[in-house]
């Protein structure tokens, strides 16, 4: 009885359970819903023993109002119960934040969280070496000649299936995980520099070109700025290695067409083009609907019929979103749901003192979503909240013991 009541008490299933979510995310919104079960479930543990405590009340007011403004109005378009059962994707919104919270008041909370980074940052490894390796495979096998393509873009995300923009920002997440909160991956310090190179070289193939630029500004900033702590070797391994990922960029087809042909034609799928004539017809709709927007889901089949109206054949048959969060969330919700994401988008910087690496965190990923609807899938959700959170508990002084306290490591 005693061993049984010790296990419950254990940070076991926490360390489990986090792990499990924060490797779930390269590996697509099937195995996140799953892990998020689990969290869900590891979570009401300590709600039905009483040892719940909410933390960061400012901060998770405003996730909680930017959920139920999106609730309210799906509830006030929907159709039918179908419509309401798309809800359950915004639920990270509600639970992560909780989970975290109960995560930081175990006394182990550090031990959790540096084997869920670990999990996650090896997680990003293998999958881009399995999707890579499969690529390879495909580009010489799937056709009758090698074809480079099937390593670029979509194609190599095709085993997972993870959109480009989903995985690349995941492997930039990484790399600021490498560099700023080293301190925490004893078992990969010595790596960092390689495994940066390894998920810049990944980012590249993935060809994001919103991340590609964030990934640039951030790395070279950090480069430039630490010059002078690096020895030798290692500023010739990063200039080698940054070296030899522009000139494979520029030397396969499908990657240099990205880089060089910024705005593509609309017809190419992909670029300014395509994007600006995405927001125009989603504008139209925007102008009908101000201030409640349409639901959740409901407004990509709004938006399919505006597509159909101004016969926008490609993007009405590929079914494509508005590819900006911000017209995202004034469709799913009106100027209402907009204010509070934007509210979300600066309360760090209001609410919260000296954690630069939730600073880098946020502003980045808000300039992520402005050609992208990163909020529709639940892997773009759980990924934006878990690591909102996460960072915030990291940093959080009340919450971690004088032995927890970190000093940032050399960045060499």
């Amino acid at each position: 009885m005693q061993k049984r009541k010790t296990l419950l008490n254990s940070y076991l299933p926490y360390k489990g359970s986090f792990i499990f979510l924060c490797s779930s995310l390269f590996l697509g919104n099937a195995l996140v819903s799953i892990s998020s079960v689990i969290a869900l479930l590891v979570l009401l543990i300590d709600v039905f023993r009483n040892k719940f405590k909410v933390q960061f009340k400012k901060l998770y007011l405003l996730f909680s109002v930017y959920f139920f403004t999106v609730v309210i109005a799906t509830v006030l378009n929907a159709n039918s119960f179908t419509d309401l059962i798309n809800l359950t994707s915004l639920l990270p919104f509600i639970y992560i934040p909780l989970y975290v919270s109960v995560l930081i008041n175990k006394k182990e909370w550090g031990k959790i969280v540096k084997s869920g980074l670990n999990a996650f940052i090896i997680s990003g490894v293998l999958s881009f070496i399995l999707s890579f390796f499969y690529g390879v495979f495909r580009a010489f096998h799937a056709e009758k000649s090698f074809n480079s393509i099937y390593i670029t873009y979509r194609h190599l995300n095709d085993l997972f299936g993870v959109e480009p923009i989903y995985v690349s920002a995941l492997y930039f997440f990484s790399i600021v995980i490498i560099l700023e909160y080293s301190f925490l991956l004893k078992t990969i310090v010595k790596n960092k520099i390689t495994l940066s190179v390894l998920f810049i070289f990944a980012i590249f193939l993935s060809s994001s070109r919103i991340t590609l630029v964030v990934t640039l500004i951030y790395v070279g900033t950090k480069f430039f700025l630490n010059l002078n702590r690096m020895n030798k070797k290692s500023i010739f391994l990063l200039l080698s290695c940054m070296a030899l990922v522009f000139i494979i960029s520029f030397t396969i087809p499908t990657l240099k067409s990205r880089i060089m042909n910024f705005d593509q034609n609309i017809s190419s799928y992909s670029g300014l083009a395509l994007r600006k004539k995405l927001w125009k017809n989603s504008w139209e709709l925007i102008e009908a609907s101000p201030l409640m927007g349409y639901g959740f889901r409901i407004s990509q089949i709004e938006l399919q019929g505006t597509y159909k109206k101004n016969n926008f054949r490609r993007a009405f048959i590929n079914k494509l979103n508005c590819h900006n969060q911000y017209f995202q969330s004034l469709l799913d919700s009106g100027i209402f749901g907009l204010i509070v994401l934007l509210a979300i988008g600066l309360s760090p910087f209001y609410f919260i003192k000296d954690n630069r690496p939730l600073y880098l965190f946020v502003a980045s990923f808000f300039f992520l979503i402005i050609t992208e609807s990163f909020l529709v899938r639940q892997i773009g959700i759980t990924y934006f909240v878990l690591f909102f959170f996460l960072l915030l508990g990291i940093n959080d002084k009340n919450c971690i013991t004088e032995q927890q306290k970190y000093q940032e490591l050399e960045f060499i």
